[in-house]
């Protein structure tokens, strides 16, 4: 859960995702995993990454690429719309 939290984070934030978890987030996440943290620390850790993920922002940015692609296919499909498309009774 603190892992996808600081990663969700991170997401939002820069808009990438890094793997494998850089350190120091991944030698923490160690010693959570062999329980060598205080339950309570944990706890307490995934509170605050709610409230963090509840006030980061939510707007992410699409990449210039993927708009270019986006608007070929909408080319290509109207294209293909003009071409094919008959009104019924109008031919």
């Amino acid at each position: 859960m603190i892992r996808l939290g600081h990663q969700g984070l991170q997401a939002l934030n820069e808009q990438r995702v890094t793997l494998p978890v850089p350190e120091p987030l991944r030698g923490h996440l160690h010693r959570i995993r062999a329980g060598e943290a205080r339950l309570a620390d944990v706890l307490s850790e995934v509170d605050e990454l709610i409230e963090a993920l509840k006030a980061a922002p939510r707007q992410m940015r699409i990449p210039p690429v993927y708009l270019e692609y986006e608007q070929a296919l909408i080319s290509i499909y109207r294209e293909h719309w003009d071409e094919t498309w008959r009104p019924i009774g109008l031919e």
